[in-house]
């Protein structure tokens, strides 16, 4: 072979190595997840008028978000799902029955909810519904308030009522029930729904934060110097937390302290992730962002200053791996942060927000007011359950595959072929080196 042939054999094998690397395979280039929205899915409107207008928009999210139990107002109960589909309701024959709270088990096949009489000439209802609107049994308060918490398989659900809490299976026998020493004014359940996390009000205007298993016995509690503004707990049931006006104490379950966090403003809301890693705390102009050892990673001073005083960031949520937190404001809003403190999105309300929802897998948030409920796509890719998996052997399902823009195509095939073509034709032209 002479040095011409030579010449033209390593450019071949060059163009070659070129086409092929030029050329995208079958996998092609994946894409950043794009964030897209807020896109509103779909909205109703709320039933609520008058003395009822505040209570109407109450809302629940099943884990992702496709199962999703709002109270419009007037006593209607409606299931819905992602697209806005009508898949249960319920209304009371009662007109001076308003919904009060709403709650959905994690995937959204039973639903509980407290009716309550504005004019408090009644007594409340708690009633225990199907995932397509179906009455399964129902019990009246002795108050005309309360709140009611659901396990997220919704085998457990835990009432108060006053100065009572009690506790019911899934076909409303009485598994447990405690008097405490004072009027209830929050409670929180875990995912298993093994306990309950109870915040009281004394006659003295102090409190206790109690701790009672569901067969209604109180397994510890704590001496507040104030009331006990609202109470919350991980999924797994391992940490919790109360505010007591302005002082935030979080605890682990057997009831050894962790950390506490005094804070001028009043604290309103607290959310905490699954496992008990992040706590979001919503006061009245700052939302914070701590770890699990009490260290402010981030906060957010929004600022609007409300006109009227209480609370701002009212309501607060967060995803189960809390990447991902929710607050609403006291000027119609609900802003969407990254656990970076970054804020990524908002959403508008046309009145002010009464009641709010995140999916514990991040894609779908429902905003409830006087006026509507609206519901929308966050534009986040749904997270993966981060509950621990279960003991019992099983088969395991796959890893998640994230999608990519490109899909797969005969391209390599074609590659292949283009490149054995041209090391035919450098052979055939370079052939016997001429003499």
């Amino acid at each position: 072979m002479n040095n011409r042939s030579r010449y033209r054999w390593f450019l071949g094998i060059f163009l070659v190595l070129l086409f092929v690397v030029a050329v995208p395979g079958a996998e092609g280039i994946p894409a950043e997840p794009a964030t897209q929205g807020p896109d509103l899915l779909w909205s109703i409107p709320a039933a609520g008028s008058g003395m009822y207008n505040e209570n109407a928009g109450k809302v629940s999210c099943s884990y992702d978000g496709e199962q999703v139990v709002v109270g419009p107002g007037s006593g209607i109960i409606e299931i819905r799902n992602r697209e806005g589909d009508l898949k249960g309701r319920w209304q009371s024959q009662q007109e001076y029955y308003t919904v009060w709270s709403v709650g959905i088990s994690r995937d959204g096949s039973r639903v509980v909810a407290i009716l309550s009489d504005p004019l408090q000439e009644h007594s409340g209802k708690v009633l225990y519904l199907n995932g397509s609107g179906g009455l399964i049994w129902q019990k009246t308060l002795e108050g005309p308030f309360g709140s009611a918490g659901i396990s997220d398989d919704g085998s457990v659900v835990a009432v108060t009522d006053r100065d009572r809490i009690s506790f019911y299976n899934r076909s409303g026998n009485l598994t447990g029930t405690k008097v405490l020493e004072g009027m209830i004014w929050s409670m929180a359940l875990p995912g298993d729904g093994s306990y309950a996390v109870a915040g009281v009000s004394l006659r003295d205007f102090s409190g206790n934060l109690y701790v009672i298993d569901n067969n209604g016995t109180v397994e510890w509690y704590s001496t507040t110097r104030h009331r006990l503004r609202t109470v919350s707990v991980s999924g797994n049931g391992d940490y919790l937390a109360g505010s007591d006006i302005g002082y935030l104490r979080f605890f682990q379950h057997n009831g050894t302290r962790a950390w506490n966090y005094n804070s001028s403003p009043e604290i309103v809301s607290i959310a905490i992730s699954y496992r008990g890693e992040y706590v979001a705390v919503g006061s009245q102009f700052f939302l914070r962002y701590f770890n699990r050892s009490g260290t402010i990673l981030w906060q957010y001073e929004d600022p609007v200053i409300p006109i009227r005083s209480g609370a701002y960031f009212s309501n607060v949520a967060m995803t189960d791996n809390g990447e991902y937190v929710v607050a609403t404001t006291r000027d119609n809003r609900t802003l969407l942060f990254n656990n970076e403190g970054k804020r990524v999105k908002e959403f508008e309300s046309g009145s002010w927000v009464s009641d709010m929802c995140l999916s514990g897998s991040g894609n779908a948030l429902v905003i409830g007011s006087g006026q509507e409920i609206r519901y929308f796509d966050t534009g986040i890719q749904p997270l993966p359950d981060t509950r621990p998996l279960p003991e019992t052997p099983q088969s395991q399902p796959g890893p998640t595959v994230v999608p990519v823009t490109s899909q797969k195509s005969p391209v390599p095939v074609l590659n292949i072929l283009l490149c054995l073509i041209i090391v035919i034709l450098i052979a055939a032209r370079s052939g016997p080196g001429r003499r």
